[in-house]
């Protein structure tokens, strides 16, 4: 057995999915979706930890008990998409505009949000406590029992 392992990396660059991708149970940790369109792509029960989703199309997208966690999602388009029941520790939303997304059932406390704006969102059941929200822009967003606390 050698002792030298390589760390295998998935590129996943400047796709186009003729369909809806559907990956479920899948391992997709480190994976780089930069700039892909994933239009109606369900990922649901999969290891995303550490992708990135750098300027990627996300509009319509399911994102249901998949770990996120350290995914990058800079400049993504995050239209309609839905994510639920998931982990987002270390995730890092910049420069992204949410419109008409569903949050729900999230601890968001150690999410990174920079120059968001939030449209027409759905934060149901979030834990957004010890969360800087300024410089955030929200319009028409839906708050209903998610946890605050104001420092």
């Amino acid at each position: 057995m050698s002792n030298a392992i390589k760390k295998s990396e998935n590129y996943i660059r400047n796709i186009i999915l003729n369909s809806k991708g559907k990956f479920k149970a899948s391992m997709l940790r480190g994976t780089d979706f930069a700039g892909a369109d994933l239009t109606g792509s369900l990922f649901e029960a999969s290891d995303a930890r550490e992708a990135n989703f750098d300027n990627a199309y996300l509009t319509d997208c399911t994102f249901s008990v998949t770990d996120l966690a350290d995914a990058g999602f800079r400049k993504s388009i995050l239209m309609r998409t839905i994510f639920s029941t998931l982990g987002l520790d270390g995730a890092k939303f910049i420069d992204v505009k949410f419109a008409d997304a569903k949050l729900t059932m999230i601890d968001l406390r150690k999410t990174v949000f920079e120059n968001c704006t939030f449209h027409g969102v759905d934060f149901k059941y979030c834990d957004l406590r010890g969360q800087c929200l300024d410089g955030l822009t929200f319009i028409g967003v839906k708050f209903d029992r998610q946890r605050f606390v104001f420092l």
